[in-house]
């Protein structure tokens, strides 16, 4: 599941692989994902160049 989330899925797109429901599939990955510091690194890029459009 975190490597579909990592690759850009939706988390309906997750659930129809894994055939998880939406609320498991996002507690699997609210506690699997936040273990991934390059998805910390990916939200400050983002929220940098959001800061710099403004």
């Amino acid at each position: 599941m975190t490597w579909l989330a990592r690759a850009g899925c939706t988390v309906p797109e997750i659930c129809a692989v894994t055939g998880h429901s939406l609320q498991s599939a996002t507690q699997v990955l609210k506690h699997y994902l936040a273990t991934h510091a390059e998805m910390a690194d990916n939200a400050i890029k983002k929220a940098l160049v959001w800061i710099e459009g403004q």
